[in-house]
């Protein structure tokens, strides 16, 4: 089984102790700070204390911190994240400095070697894999990542594990299944559709084209919800 890499270039808590901790925690209103990234290159991170009260507590002040990334073979992102001190509320995103149009992803999982392919998800971005029914929807608390494969197939994992559901055999026919897709034993297709072009698949077998106006009208916003019909294999 292929280990697990690291998932993220700035999780919200690594920039929040960045910002706090080190520029906002001296009583600094706005700081900028350098700090390397997944790749190992040198990142500039903003950090600025905002004088508007938590969407969660209410309570003054909230936090503000993006960092501009450059991706190798995608070119440059801003991650962007929002912190209250007093509740521990935290909302993060991407956003791809390029103007893009609205867009799907597809990828085939045909081995472990895939489960090191890069994925970038924004917070408008819904991820789907039809062979086992599972959909990942925005919301009004989806929060952006940096993973890959491997890490979007152990959060659905996580999340089946947790649902409460009578159909025991099927959640675990759905665990089962995520399993042999990690380790290649059985075959997938990964899927994100962005209606406002911030979300990727980086990987030579990655496919893209223009969603259609249809398609955009049909994207929801929710939670990650699950086809208990699950294709058969």
């Amino acid at each position: 089984m292929l280990g697990k890499k690291c998932e993220a270039f700035f999780s919200v808590a690594t920039m929040e102790r960045f910002a706090f901790h080190t520029f906002l925690g001296k009583g600094k209103a706005f700081s900028v700070g350098y700090t390397q990234n997944l790749f190992h290159k040198f990142s500039q991170v903003f950090a600025l204390q905002i004088d508007s009260s938590c969407p969660a507590c209410s309570i003054k002040p909230i936090y503000y911190t993006t960092v501009t990334i450059d991706v190798p073979y995608f070119g440059e992102i801003i991650q962007t994240a929002v912190f209250c001190k007093k509740c521990g509320y935290k909302h993060s995103d991407i956003i791809i400095t390029a103007v893009n149009e609205p867009i799907r992803y597809e990828y085939p999982i045909t081995s472990e070697k895939d489960m090191f392919v890069r994925v970038v998800r924004s917070s408008s971005g819904t991820i789907s894999i039809p062979e086992i029914g599972a959909t990942v929807e925005p919301g009004p608390i989806s929060e952006c990542f940096v993973s890959n494969i491997e890490g979007v197939l152990e959060r659905i994992k996580n999340v089946t594990e947790d649902i409460d559901t009578e159909n025991r055999e099927k959640k675990k026919e759905i665990v089962e299944r995520i399993e042999k897709i990690r380790n290649g034993k059985e075959k997938a297709t990964l899927i994100i559709d962005d209606p406002l072009g911030n979300s990727a698949i980086i990987g030579k077998k990655a496919k893209k084209r223009k969603l259609t106006d249809d398609e955009i009208k049909k994207l929801k916003t929710g939670m990650i919800v699950f086809d208990m019909g699950v294709r058969k294999k």
